[in-house]
């Protein structure tokens, strides 16, 4: 699998910008568009493609926190069985759906509460 690398991440500025997401072919954004499943895929390989996902989501919240907010959003939901994009498909809950929002809001804090952290840090 590939995996995303520090020049690709620098240029993160929103949704577009991540390697997981894509344009349908009416123009639409489709939030959750990950490699294809393959039955030959190493485990691992897929945890560090995941790990690779998330840097750019802390990338994209230095310039967009609710781009990357939605971002997370999306990704939880997709594999609660929600369909964001091409078209509508609500086969969970709204408690699952306000449960993965809480997660991303907590996490893009928690991203830009470090960030914040280290650039006062580096100017003391």
């Amino acid at each position: 699998m590939n995996t995303t690398t520090s020049d690709q991440i620098r240029g993160i500025e929103s949704r577009d910008d991540l390697s997981f997401t894509r344009r349908d072919d009416v123009g639409r954004l489709v939030n959750w568009s990950p490699p294809p499943y393959s039955p030959s895929e190493i485990w691992a390989d897929g945890i560090e493609t995941g790990k690779g996902f998330f840097r750019e989501i802390v990338e994209l919240a230095r310039h967009a926190p609710e781009e990357a907010e939605q971002a997370i959003l999306q990704a939880l939901s997709a594999s609660q069985g929600f369909e964001h994009g091409t078209g509508f498909s609500n086969r969970g809950r709204g408690i699952e759906h306000g449960f993965s929002q809480a997660i991303a809001r907590a996490v893009v804090y928690g991203i830009r509460s470090k960030a914040m952290k280290a650039s006062k840090e580096v100017t003391t």
